[in-house]
């Protein structure tokens, strides 16, 4: 996406677990095309009790998920904003998804 800086999913979640005296820290879901129902339902698990994901990039029953974009076009041309949408509603959300609603300068929570 044009000006993204950051992009927050539950895929790339930084995940920290202990490991004998080792804190591992790594994306939630390492390889998506070898996840095992096993390893999903463990995804599944950790989303549903983890602060930073329910309710914020997973919906509380679980049943949908989003991805946070962050765009910085300060000191781009006043059409920045609208690549920024266009490339969402084009890419990302389709075209039967609803448009992107956007607030002066930043792409809003859809």
């Amino acid at each position: 996406m044009p000006f993204s800086y950051r992009v927050d999913s539950n895929s790339n979640f930084q995940y920290s677990r202990a490991q004998e005296d080792e804190l591992i820290v790594e994306d939630l879901v390492l390889d998506p095309d070898t996840l095992t129902e096993d390893k999903l339902q463990w995804v599944r698990q950790v989303a549903m009790n983890e602060p930073g994901l329910k309710g914020r990039l997973v919906s509380d029953d679980m049943q949908a998920t989003a991805v946070n974009v962050l765009v910085n076009i300060r000191g781009q041309p006043a059409s920045a904003e609208q690549q920024a949408v266009e490339y969402t509603n084009t890419y990302v959300l389709g075209e039967n998804a609803l448009s992107v609603l956007v607030d002066p300068g930043k792409l809003a929570d859809f």
